[in-house]
């Protein structure tokens, strides 16, 4: 029996109901009928969830917004969207496959630097409110069919190193339906914009950051990427990139015996004289002084 628990009439599948202790997986078959399922249950999970159809047909209501279900379907659901089914058929089968992002956590921290990847899957954390189009195939090739076959027999056997063998065959899965999907023409959510602006400094602060080649990588202009994200945060991208260095620089003047020569190349900054103004202006002191004054705090 699941354990779900019910939101103002929108029911919750528990983690707990579908992942053993050791494993956040879970793939399954699954028969739904009209008189089970019908566009008035609801439903959100505490995991994602990937729908394959694997016979019959209807609509997959998600926020409200319809798609058709036929044979090939995919899907990527988000946590907290609020979904429902619409079965025209006598029964429509289904695979669920269910994870959370810590199972493949190092390959979606890989696959996030792909706009296309990050957009699909980005959830405003302060709203819970997904910004950007339902990763939606409206009917998938024999190598998803393949590929979702290999996941349910791996999990199935669960034989010697089946961990590691679902979490390529999952990551795999994800890059294919990312190269797959058509995202509608001109959609740019802002929020979603500023959000993967931030995610790329935030990963690769201590890079050299070329702002030509990221707006490249979207799709925009570069006067584009950087209204949008002054617009959304109140600064400028190189501010904020200047800011996480600063911030990075501070953590290793308190907790290394590096040389300020070194932090500042460690940082991405390439010009000591300008990381020495930079770290300045934000702090009210130069790096030398900062750790000093650190320092002799923490003998007192």
């Amino acid at each position: 029996m699941l354990n779900l628990n019910t939101n103002h009439g929108v029911g919750i599948y528990r983690k707990s109901d579908f992942f053993t202790d050791d494993i956040d997986f879970s793939i399954d078959k699954f028969v739904h009928t009209p008189s089970e399922y019908n566009k008035e249950v609801l439903h959100t999970r505490e995991f994602l969830k990937i729908i394959y159809v694997i016979s019959g047909r209807g609509k997959k209501i998600v926020n409200g917004v319809e798609f058709h279900l036929q044979p090939g379907s995919l899907f990527l659901i988000l946590p907290e969207d609020i979904t429902a089914y619409e079965i025209s058929s006598e029964k429509i089968e289904i695979y669920n496959i269910l994870f959370t992002p810590p199972f493949i956590s190092e390959a979606i921290k890989r696959m996030s630097d792909n706009f296309g990847f990050f957009s699909s899957m980005f959830i405003n954390s302060s709203s819970s409110v997904r910004l950007s189009d339902v990763l939606y195939i409206t009917k998938s090739n024999k190598e998803i069919a393949h590929l979702v076959t290999k996941l349910y027999d791996e999990y199935a056997g669960r034989q010697r190193n089946y961990k590691a063998l679902l979490r390529l065959y999952l990551s795999e899965l994800l890059l294919i339906m990312e190269r797959m999907y058509k995202p509608k023409k001109g959609v740019r959510s802002a929020q979603v914009l500023s959000a993967y602006i931030q995610h790329i400094i935030d990963e690769h602060f201590t890079e050299d950051f070329n702002l030509d080649y990221l707006a490249q990588n979207i799709g925009v202009s570069k006067h584009h990427l950087c209204r949008v994200f002054q617009e959304q945060t109140g600064t400028t991208i190189i501010s904020s990139l200047k800011n996480r260095r600063i911030l990075h620089a501070k953590a290793l003047l308190l907790e290394s015996d590096l040389a300020i020569t070194l932090i500042c190349y460690e940082c991405g900054f390439n010009d000591l004289s300008y990381f020495y103004r930079s770290f300045k202006e934000l702090n009210g002191v130069n790096p030398g002084q900062y750790r000093q004054n650190h320092s002799a705090g923490l003998n007192e």
